[in-house]
């Protein structure tokens, strides 16, 4: 109890909002309280049991107050809001990061209340006390969504922050350092509540700054959700496709049962398939099967079978499943059509 009565007396109550705010009204309203009363999941990282803080401003002192177990200061910025039954008023969702790159997480914020908690989610610790800046809002971070987060945030932080800002503080520790977030996260990312504003220009910075290799791991995911964003970051950067790379792709193609995902795989194929050979033998076979029933076929998928596993290999994969969803495709075309592709497979591995 001694211990307890130290700590409060060196972190005093801390407020967000100016009292002449005429927002503060919903904010007195609010309990006054370290962690909001029957909410549920872990605090400050669970939607459903966010960090109270006073207000806007408060969110961003409480960011700036926090370090991880390793002494590192963190950069964060606001991805979106999201409603949460049970709860009055919408929780705002924070990504951070600390400045060694080794933490990634996401922290919930319900700003309607008259003071600050004083509780700490796990893995965080709080910087020391300082009179000043510790009641500061100005830190290194942002409270709306940057697309490049962690990088490129020196104008926004001046933008933000006025003259007052601490953009030379962010370069001096973002200088020489890669950023990347770990697929776990991404992925937490990926299925946020109110997430559609995000995924599209998230997509578009990381296409060209991760490695395509991140990309192609992540087709391994079980949802689709995130199979989605990471061929879409793969058309992005298409460009950039080995040959190594698109066999990896098509042997997903293959295994996958997703039609959408399919035709994305069909363009990066095409893209990349200088020469449109490809689509030149894929074309004819399916306008036979748009005027004929698949017994023609059958027997050309038979005469061409080792041309196709010996010649064009993996590019093949994604259209011949693609024959295989046509409205004439007969079982025993289906059938053929997986023997082809799972014996271009086994070349490949």
């Amino acid at each position: 109890m001694f211990l307890k009565n130290i700590f409060k007396s060196k972190r005093p109550i801390i407020k967000g909002q100016e009292t002449n705010n005429p927002f503060n009204y919903k904010l007195e309203r609010g309990l006054d309280c370290d962690e909001i009363p029957n909410t549920y999941g872990e605090f400050g990282k669970s939607p459903t049991n966010p960090i109270p803080v006073n207000g806007g401003t408060g969110e961003l002192i409480y960011l700036n107050s926090l370090k991880d177990k390793n002494n590192q200061s963190i950069i964060y910025h606001r991805l979106t809001t999201t409603p949460i039954q049970g709860l009055d008023e919408y929780v705002d969702i924070y990504e951070v990061v600390s400045i060694d790159g080794k933490l990634w997480d996401i922290l919930y914020f319900h700003m309607y209340h008259p003071r600050n908690s004083n509780k700490l989610p796990t893995g965080y610790e709080w910087l020391k006390y300082d009179k000043i800046w510790s009641h500061s809002p100005v830190g290194l971070g942002l409270n709306i969504f940057h697309p490049d987060f962690p990088d490129n945030m020196n104008e926004p932080l001046k933008q933000f922050q006025g003259l007052l800002n601490l953009a030379s503080v962010y370069e001096k520790h973002i200088n020489g350092k890669s950023f990347i977030r770990p697929q776990e996260h991404l992925e937490k990312l990926i299925h946020l509540n109110n997430r559609d504003n995000i995924i599209g220009p998230l997509a578009n910075s990381i296409s060209n700054k991760y490695p395509i290799s991140y990309f192609i791991n992540l087709l391994q995911s079980y949802d689709n959700d995130t199979r989605s964003f990471a061929l879409v970051c793969l058309e992005l950067n298409k460009e950039n496709l080995t040959e190594n790379n698109l066999a990896s792709i098509c042997k997903f193609a293959f295994s996958n049962n997703d039609w959408k995902l399919n035709e994305i795989i069909i363009e990066l194929v095409n893209f990349c398939d200088n020469e449109n050979t490809v689509q030149s033998i894929f074309n004819p076979l399916g306008e036979y099967l748009d005027k004929h029933d698949a017994k023609g076929l059958m027997y050309v998928l038979k005469v061409a079978e080792k041309d196709f596993i010996n010649g064009l290999s993996y590019k093949l994969i994604p259209f011949l499943w693609k024959l295989t969803k046509h409205n004439n495709a007969s079982d025993e075309l289906i059938e053929k059509c997986n023997l082809i592709s799972e014996e271009i497979l086994l070349t490949m591995d």
